[in-house]
Order: C-alpha cells, then sequence, then structure tokens
C-alpha cells in the first residue's frame, strides 16, 4: 500500500488549462473516488499519478517517493502502479493466462514466479477455470476480470482506475462494484478511481472528491457529498433535482426561513455546514425528487393554505415519465419548474391540477456554486 500525496498540480493542452493547482492528500490504504463530468480534470490527474501525463507544474509523491517535481519524472513502469483503463486494453489474440502474464514479463521475473502469480490473481477475480481460453471469447465482464487480474498481478502498493465500467450494461456494473469492493477490502491496495457515476462513487469510496474545471469542489465520505454538498454544483452533480431561489429571512443555529417567490409561505430548511447565511443573503434551495409529494388538488383547502407543507401549493402536471415501480412528474408552481418522483401506478395526466407538498426537513440551503 501507498499514500499518494499532490502539491499544486497543473497541467494544460496549450490555452486550455486542464487542472490547475490541485492538492491533495490520499492516505495509504484508501479507495478515493476521483467524480465529476467529462472535462473536469479527473483523468487527467490520474494519468499525471500513474506517469501517462507529464504535468507542467507541481509535485507528485507515492509512498513518499517524489515522482514528478520539476526535472524529476519517474516513468511509468517504476512506480509502482497497476492500472485498469475504460477500454480494457486487453491483447485479444493472446490468452487469459497470457495477458495477465505480461506485466511481470516485461520485469523479467523468473517463469515459476510468474506462473504462481497469474494464477494467485486469476483465482481473486474468480477467472482461473478459464485461464487458457482466448480473450476474444470472453464476455464484457470476463474481460474487466482480466484486465483488474493483471493490474494486480504484480501486486502494486498503487491501484488507478480510469473508468473501468462505463462499457459494461448496468445489470453488470451494478455486480463489478460489488466485485471491486470486495476486492479492495481484500487486498487494500491503495486505490484512485475516476467515475463520472454517482452510484459507483458512493458504493465504492471511503472519499469522494468532486471536481469541476479542473478544481476540486468538495472533498468528504460518501455520506457528507450525498447529503451536505456544498455548493449547487455538486447538490446537482449528486442527485438534487430541484432548485429554487430565494431570500433569507430568518436563520438560526441550524436552519434558514426562506421566502421563494411564488410560494405562499417561506420555507424551513436545513442550512449547509459548509457556510453560513443571514438575512437578506440571496439562496439556493436544493430537494431530492423523492421529497416532492403530489396529491390531489383541492380548491378550497389551496385557497386558504398558508403551509407549503400541510396542505400544499397550486401546481400543473407539465411532464410524466413512467419509470416502471416509480412514476417522475414534472410540475409547474407559479414560475417554479419541480421535479416528483412517486410510486407507481400513474395517477395524473400533462394538464393535471395537483397539490405539491414539500417534505421542508428535506430542503437543503446551499450557495451557488
Amino acid at each position: 500500500m501507498a499514500a499518494v500525496t499532490i502539491r499544486g498540480l497543473t497541467k494544460r493542452y496549450g490555452d486550455n488549462t486542464v487542472v490547475e493547482g490541485l492538492d491533495l492528500d490520499i492516505a495509504d490504504g484508501e479507495f478515493l473516488t476521483l467524480l465529476g463530468p467529462s472535462g473536469c480534470g479527473k483523468t487527467t490527474t490520474l494519468r499525471c499519478v500513474a506517469g501517462l501525463e507529464k504535468p507542467d507544474a507541481g509535485e507528485i509523491s507515492i509512498d513518499g517517493r517524489v515522482v514528478v517535481s520539476g526535472r524529476t519524472f519517474v516513468p511509468p513502469e517504476k512506480r509502482d502502479a497497476g492500472m485498469v483503463f475504460q477500454s480494457y486494453a486487453l491483447w485479444p489474440h493472446m490468452t487469459v493466462r497470457s495477458n495477465v502474464a505480461y506485466p511481470l514479463k516485461m520485469r523479467r521475473r523468473p517463469r515459476a514466479e510468474i506462473t504462481s502469480a497469474v494464477l494467485e490473481a486469476l483465482e481473486m477475480v474468480g477467472l482461473d477455470h478459464l485461464a487458457d481460453r482466448s480473450v476474444g471469447a470472453l464476455s464484457g465482464g470476463q474481460q474487466q476480470r482480466v484486465a483488474l487480474a493483471r493490474a494486480l498481478v504484480a501486486r502494486p502498493s498503487l491501484l488507478l482506475f480510469d473508468e473501468p465500467l462505463s462499457n459494461l450494461d448496468a445489470k453488470l456494473r451494478a455486480s463489478m462494484r460489488t466485485e471491486l469492493h470486495a476486492m479492495h477490502e481484500r487486498v487494500g491496495t491503495t486505490s484512485i478511481y475516476v467515475t463520472h457515476d454517482q452510484i459507483e462513487a458512493l458504493t465504492l469510496s471511503d472519499r469522494i472528491v468532486v471536481m469541476q474545471h479542473g478544481a476540486i469542489h468538495q472533498i468528504g465520505t460518501p455520506e457528507e457529498i450525498y447529503a451536505d454538498p456544498v455548493d449547487r454544483f455538486v447538490a446537482d452533480f449528486v442527485g438534487f433535482e430541484n432548485f429554487l431561489t430565494g431570500i433569507v429571512v430568518d436563520v438560526d443555529t441550524w436552519t434558514s426561513v426562506v421566502k421563494v417567490d411564488g410560494f405562499p409561505t417561506a420555507l424551513l430548511a436545513r442550512s449547509s455546514k459548509h457556510r453560513t447565511f443571514d438575512p437578506g443573503d440571496d439562496v439556493t434551495l436544493a430537494l431530492r425528487a423523492n421529497n416532492v409529494t403530489l396529491t390531489d388538488f383541492n380548491a378550497a383547502s389551496a385557497a386558504t393554505s398558508t403551509s407549503a407543507g400541510t396542505d400544499g401549493i397550486p401546481a400543473t402536471v407539465t411532464g410524466v415519465a413512467y419509470l416502471g415501480d416509480q412514476v417522475e412528474y414534472q410540475v409547474k408552481v407559479g414560475a417554479h419548474t419541480l421535479k416528483s418522483r412517486m410510486s407507481s401506478p400513474v395517477r395524473w395526466a400533462e394538464g393535471d391540477q395537483v397539490a405539491v407538498v414539500l417534505q421542508q426537513d428535506s430542503l437543503l440551503v446551499v450557495k451557488e456554486s
């Protein structure tokens, strides 16, 4: 295992700065995920750690050894790191055994050592019975396991994953997430994992680093990132579908009272621990779709309602999407559009009048990105 330290990492391609001044500490044995949209700099950061890209500035240390700094640049094969690529990067004309053995052959290890290490790696990923099969005859999931075995065979102190599950179907991705998590628990190697998939990040990671435009927006445990995003960008990326802008009218230690145009009363929302707010501040309220409930519209009740959480707010259904066990509704509340996700069956159609009830204990006040 190995701790990784990154200081002031900067990488440019021409006039385009992909990563700028990034600082990051990864603990020995930690599973850390770099999460963000395409172009945010996560893969470039990983490739700089691997030695596949040379940064323009900054320093990287692996297990206390500087591998990048000024004129120092240790080549990838001497960094004691194994990498699993998005494309698997397997040799299609070779057998499973030969693919896994390749890194050790390049290191000129003794034949007996190679034979033993390859068998052990294949047993770890459950493919020892397919050692002599051609890689081209394997399924996508099996090929991914071969790529993982190849990364593990030399017992590296650091494992690097570049969106390794993105080419698999949804069911196989879920299965491989479970296997990767179990593998990390058994092997304990420090791992850096790149993905744009929040589910992968939440289920695999000890900590998550959310990136945008080559910079870090937030670092935290999966629970911290999911429940307490630092700003609107992070909230949006981890599944908050609804955002309302308003003005703070009152605050206490843990909550803010926010007035939103078009709502019958101010909303009580949980304040983010990342920032305090004052009366008069312009803020954004974030809310997940499964915390927005629709009920049948009652004109008399709505006319006298003074609470957004009791009798509901009058709204019009503007979209319906059947998702199987759930239905996603899009509704218009004044000038605001909200999403609601509820259990099947479909109860309302486009154009229907409904009442919207917000679970205000799930409302979160966040800053703009």
